[in-house]
């Protein structure tokens, strides 16, 4: 099943409205996702191409309080935060223990902060065959300022709905992806677009879902024109010893860059030595991260492979600069996202004369993308463990997340 996911649509024309889905639909959309802040002139079939509709309604949308949403339209789901009686008050996605205090009840009280917590996470559950998803919309605060909170609400996922495998959300108007084990969670982006923030290749931002093999395609509809024919970039990391282990990968790997356009790779560290300059890659302009502490390349590498230098690791393609620092990732899973976007950019300024549209890295099983508002983060994940990679299309910035078929 695919997943066309949206976002944060509240400002959008209808018009631009209509390409978003229509692009979704055509891509193979079965269902739509909508994270939050939903226009209600846009709570309407004919928006999302008749198809069924999970949407997150925000605190002030909330049924209760807002006549506008009482009755979803037909085939539409909505999840709702949770509210407690008698005071109707509406209990925020952020933080249980703020909505506690707005209440006047002590946030040591577990029983209450349970039931809260609970109910936060119970509203927002959708079951559509097989998959089980969270939708929510603030709950994106969590992630990106408390990587605690953010583990709790994991678990408390796990403890209220067992087997959540996606998890979507929106309101910050970035997107990002974080990928946990088995739970994939989204923020597609805002389709609505800010014209005080826009970079080059940014436009009315959606994703795509696929639930049969875990695929993530983050999409774009530009907003300015360019003069420049696209360039796919693939994207991999920690392969180590994988060919002792599959001995056809580098085949399917190549299988996997060449189905999506791929003309350029980036392997951004932690590869073995004689795997430089495999002959699959031989359609490919490979650019290629040795760490210090590996062995050194064979003389006799193919003119189509480069070695990214470590004193400039930049690598540009296509009017975009793509810094590679493989043993960024390591601090990842430790760090909150705003300061793992606050630490690219102080890293990037390193390089002066030369903005840098993404930071590369390695070291997380995981894939991991995180957008800010001058700097990208994109980790591919372990393709040795994971079979992960991913895929950069610039100038649209257009990335997808995948993993290596096991068959041939």
């Amino acid at each position: 099943m695919k997943y066309g996911i949206v976002s944060d649509s509240h400002g959008v024309e209808d018009e631009n409205l209509l390409r978003v889905t229509s692009d979704l639909i055509n891509r193979g959309a079965e269902r739509f996702i909508h994270a939050g802040d939903l226009n209600v002139r846009h709570k309407d079939t004919k928006f999302f191409g008749g198809l069924p509709v999970a949407c997150a309604l925000t605190r002030d949308q909330h049924p209760a309080i807002n006549p506008d949403f009482v009755v979803a339209p037909a085939g539409w789901h909505f999840t709702m935060p949770a509210m407690l009686e008698p005071s109707r008050s509406i209990i925020s996605d952020e933080v249980t223990r703020q909505a506690l205090e707005k209440l006047g009840l002590v946030p040591e009280d577990t029983s209450i902060r349970q039931r809260l917590s609970y109910n936060n996470i119970a509203n927002r559950i959708v079951i559509w065959g097989k998959t089980k998803i969270y939708l929510g919309h603030e709950r994106s605060h969590d992630v990106l300022a408390d990587r605690a909170l953010f583990l709790d609400f994991l678990k408390d996922v796990d403890q209220v709905s067992d087997g959540v495998t996606l998890i979507c959300t929106g309101h910050t108007h970035f997107a990002f992806l974080v990928q946990s084990g088995r739970k994939t969670w989204i923020n597609p982006g805002a389709v609505m677009v800010l014209p005080e923030i826009i970079m080059p290749g940014d436009g009315y931002s959606y994703a795509l879902y696929d639930s049969s093999n875990g695929e993530v395609v983050f999409c774009r509809i530009p907003v300015v024109k360019y003069d420049l024919d696209p360039i796919t970039v693939g994207v991999i990391a920690d392969t180590d010893n994988v060919a002792t282990l599959d001995t056809g990968y580098w085949a399917k790997l190549a299988r996997e860059f060449h189905e999506r356009g791929t003309s350029v790779i980036i392997m951004c560290g932690n590869h073995w030595g004689g795997d430089i300059g495999q002959p699959e890659f031989s359609g490919f302009d490979v650019h290629y991260n040795i760490l210090p502490h590996q062995q050194s390349t064979p003389g006799n590498v193919p003119s189509n492979w480069h070695r990214i230098n470590p004193e400039f690791p930049i690598v540009e393609i296509n009017g975009f600069k793509l810094l590679v620092d493989y043993d960024f990732g390591m601090g990842l899973s430790e760090q909150e996202e705003y300061g793992s976007l606050t630490m690219a950019a102080d890293m990037s300024k390193k390089y002066r004369n030369h903005h840098v549209d993404f930071l590369l890295c390695g070291q997380s099983q995981d894939a991991l993308y995180e957008e800010g508002d001058s700097i990208a983060i994109l980790c591919p994940g372990n393709s040795r463990n994971r079979r992960k990679f991913a895929t950069i299309c610039l100038p649209r910035k257009e990335i997808t997340f995948g993993a290596v078929r096991i068959a041939a």
